[in-house]
C-alpha cells in the first residue's frame, strides 16, 4: 500500500527491534493519515530535490517500539510525523543546507551524531523551525541548536 508518491506503508513501518521483540508497530488509522500527509508534504519533496531514491531507516514508530529504541518521549515518530534518512552519496549537513535552501517545511531537523538526518513536520500545531545538532561527549548526548547559516 502505497501512503504517498514515492512511499510505502510496509517501508514506513519496518523495525528490525519490533520484529525483535515482538511488538506491534502497526499504526491506527489517524496516524496513517498523518503519515500520508508528512511523507506527501516533505519526504516526497525531498526525494525529488535529490531525484534519488531515499529508504528511510526510521519512519513509524508505535510508543513501544520507540521505547525499546531508547526514542524520546516527545518523539513525533509514533504521531507518523518524523523520519530519519541519509541520502545517498551525500552528508548529513549537505542534505540539511538543501532542505533548508529549498524550503522545505519542517518542525525539527536535526544532524544525528553526523550519522543520519532527522526530519519532523506536523499540522497538529505551528511549527517551531528548529535546527538541531546531537552528539556524543563523554558518553553523554548534547545537544546545540543550530542557526540556518551555521549548517555547514
Amino acid at each position: 500500500m502505497m501512503l504517498s508518491k514515492y512511499f510505502s506503508l510496509a517501508e514506513c513501518i519496518r523495525s528490525r527491534k519490533a520484529k525483535l521483540l515482538g511488538l506491534n508497530n502497526y499504526p491506527p488509522k489517524e496516524v496513517i493519515e498523518r503519515l500520508k500527509r508528512f511523507l506527501t508534504t516533505v519526504m516526497d519533496t525531498i526525494r525529488e530535490l535529490f531525484g534519488l531514491p531515499i529508504s528511510p531507516s526510521s519512519v513509524y514508530r508505535s510508543w513501544p517500539v520507540n521505547t525499546a529504541v531508547g526514542g524520546s518521549a516527545t518523539s513525533q515518530h509514533p504521531e507518523g510525523e518524523a523520519a530519519d534518512f541519509n541520502v545517498p552519496g551525500q552528508t548529513v549537513r549537505e542534505v540539511m543546507r538543501r532542505i533548508i535552501a529549498a524550503g522545505i517545511p519542517f518542525d525539527q531537523l536535526i544532524d544525528e551524531y553526523g550519522s543520519w538526518v532527522h526530519i519532523s513536520y506536523t499540522e497538529r500545531r505551528p511549527n517551531r523551525h528548529q535546527i538541531l545538532e546531537y552528539r556524543m561527549v563523554n558518553g553523554r548526548r548534547v545537544r546545540r541548536e543550530l542557526k540556518p547559516e551555521e549548517v555547514e
